[in-house]
């Protein structure tokens, strides 16, 4: 590693001696390493020298010459222009998925009265392609991709990676619930609810009928009735796609019941508005994609959580406001309000959901 740095700032600082014909295939780490490795020396590049080497390699094609199971070997000069290969929305997602420790913004599951939301950026459990993207445009990139196109290197580099980089263009809309306190047969409930939405598109002008779609899954019936459609608890999963749903500016939530009972210790003691209750067909929880762009769903399990995730292949041009308005201590307005990201003028008129509790149950289930 360190002979071919000392060989890429020789290249800089001189003019260039006969090619050295390396031919090599470059691990991705040690790409980026080079990268930090010149930028941090802040070399005083010759700017004609570097001009005229990179005329030519400029117009190299941005081949994708060979790819295997987990990596892709991709033209340095590609990475710069930002020419990456192909890779379909689903399978992007999909490979990103388990790299994901957390999320910068979530669902404000608080008694905030008020917050704004125009999607969040996941945190990965390494910062590679973070780390990349900020060097991406810089003249230390350019320099080095230059140097790797004319010895004919190619990049190694994990599909991940690109995936990682292709979702910097995404909108991510995440809702967050606690499972440590759930157990047995609401645990399972809630998880068979929540999992029937992984993987799940919602196209343009498609609607979705959640209790429709949890119909007669494999869930745990308890001692009452044995023919429902569904069974208790899988209101915790209805609660998450709700919130998911309101944080995404072009999904209208058609129809949403709360619970005539605030379940405590489930939703927390301050009342949130925030919860959605779904019985037989009786109360329904209905979501429509109104853009003309599909929405993809994945869920993200971890130890004593689990994330709801709604992804858009594109970056937002609207954000949301979620406004709380408390009438009495079992009474409140939620308020879902379409903002331009431009303009920071509403973009449709806003949406009331009013929620009207009895009691506080401190029940466990």
């Amino acid at each position: 590693m360190y002979r071919k740095i000392a060989i890429i700032l020789i290249w800089l600082m001189m003019a260039r001696a006969p090619t050295f014909a390396l031919n090599d295939d470059i691990d991705f780490n040690e790409y980026l390493r080079y990268l930090q490795t010149v930028n941090k020396f802040d070399i005083n590049l010759d700017e004609q020298k570097l001009k005229r080497e990179y005329r030519s390699i400029k117009d190299k094609p941005c081949d994708q010459r060979e790819q295997d199971e987990n990596y892709l070997y991709i033209e340095p000069i590609c990475l710069f222009h930002n020419k990456l290969p192909e890779i379909q929305f689903t399978d992007a997602v999909d490979l990103i998925r388990d790299r994901i420790s957390s999320f910068n913004d979530i669902y404000d599951n608080t008694a905030t009265e008020s917050f704004k939301y125009d999607g969040t950026t996941p945190i990965y459990h390494d910062k590679l392609a973070f780390d990349f993207l900020a060097l991406q445009n810089s003249q230390a990139h350019k320099a080095i991709a230059t140097f790797h196109s004319i010895e004919n290197d190619r990049i190694k580099i994990p599909k991940y990676i690109i995936a990682q980089i292709l979702a910097d263009s995404f909108t991510f809309y995440v809702s967050y619930n606690d499972t440590s306190m759930r157990r047995g047969c609401t645990l399972r409930n809630y998880t068979i609810g929540l999992h029937s939405l992984d993987r799940l598109f919602l196209y343009p002008g498609e609607m979705l009928n959640f209790n429709r779609h949890i119909t007669w899954l494999d869930y745990c019936t308890w001692t009452g009735p044995q023919h429902l459609r569904f069974y208790s608890w899988v209101c915790w999963s209805a609660s998450q796609l709700f919130r998911v749903s309101l944080l995404a500016p072009h999904i209208t939530v058609t129809q949403r019941h709360g619970h005539s009972e605030r379940w405590s210790l489930y939703y927390g003691n301050d009342i949130t508005g925030d919860d959605a209750t779904i019985y037989e067909m009786n109360k329904q929880l209905e979501i429509r994609n109104d853009n003309d762009r599909w929405l993809y769903f994945r869920v993200i399990q971890g130890e004593g959580y689990d994330y709801l995730v709604a992804i858009s292949p594109y970056k937002t041009r609207n954000w949301v406001q979620i406004q709380r308005e408390r009438e009495t201590r079992l009474r409140t307005n939620l308020t879902k309000t379409v903002y331009d990201i431009y303009t920071n003028k509403p973009v449709e008129t806003p949406i009331q959901f009013p929620t009207r509790y009895t009691r506080q149950n401190y029940t466990r289930n």
